[in-house]
């Protein structure tokens, strides 16, 4: 019997490692999600923004600025966008995620 005395320990060590690295990932996917869903939602405010006839400098900076409210860290690695359509690269760790989007402009 004692020779199984601290086999449980070890159960229990092992299966919480377990569990704390699924919460992890889940929790690295969620943050994803919601970085890739604001980052639409603010290219489609800057296409929006073009489409009223603001500079492109503009739109450009309000674009940037409200994505930092979210993510101050978001590497943005391409950005392009006009009065009907966008696009935009972001890196996360070293994994690249892009949005292109043709939009309608309800005006």
């Amino acid at each position: 019997m004692k020779a199984n005395k601290g086999q449980s320990m070890i159960e229990f060590l092992i299966l919480l490692m377990a569990l704390v690295s699924v919460i992890q990932l889940i929790l690295i996917m969620a943050w994803v999600f919601i970085n890739l869903t604001w980052m639409k939602h603010q290219l489609y405010q800057a296409v929006i923004c073009r489409a009223e006839g603001r500079t492109q400098t503009f739109c450009h900076s309000q674009l940037l600025s409200e994505i930092r409210k979210i993510n101050p860290q978001a590497h943005i690695t391409f950005l392009k966008f006009n009065s009907s359509q966008g696009e935009l690269k972001w890196r996360f760790y070293k994994q690249d995620f892009t949005i292109r989007q043709r939009f309608q402009i309800p005006l």
